[in-house]
């Protein structure tokens, strides 16, 4: 399946370039967010036919063979913790045994959450949208596995 990137930090949201699955748009989406502080990214899935195209600068940097190279990377390391290419999650657990988690591309909401003095844990979750529940399993299983 195709999937788009987008600038969405502007009004309306801009076309950035097509990957071929989630976790390749997930990781292009943090990578510009590195290259381009201030600007967020996201991805949805389909060719985008709707938006106008971003600045030829976000979309060369999208295309740079060093972008590329560092998805196409990222996805061998994580090829056997995450066959399916499912989208990143950070999850975070507090002091007060709540959990909460972020996409991986959110990196506004990702580097609050590590400054956070309250938050006792971090996980990387691979799902489509992880629930409560599940993050709260995650938790309890990787505490049994290091019990």
């Amino acid at each position: 399946m195709i999937y788009s990137v987008c600038l969405v930090s502007v009004d309306p949201h801009r076309h950035v370039s097509h990957t071929e699955s989630a976790r390749s748009a997930q990781i292009t989406a943090r990578l510009l967010a590195e290259r381009f502080p201030g600007m967020s990214f996201s991805y949805e899935p389909g060719p985008d036919l709707v938006h106008g195209d971003c600045h030829p600068s976000i979309r060369d940097s999208a295309l740079s063979v060093e972008v590329q190279r560092l998805v196409a990377a990222e996805l061998v390391i994580e090829a056997a913790t995450n066959p399916k290419s499912l989208p990143k999650w950070c999850a975070f657990q507090h002091s007060n045994g709540g959990v909460v988690a972020h996409p991986d591309h959110d990196r506004r909401a990702v580097e609050i959450c590590r400054r956070d003095c309250d938050v006792v844990q971090e996980r990387a979750i691979y799902a489509v949208y992880p629930t409560p529940d599940e993050l709260l399993e995650r938790f309890r299983n990787d505490a049994d596995m290091i019990a």
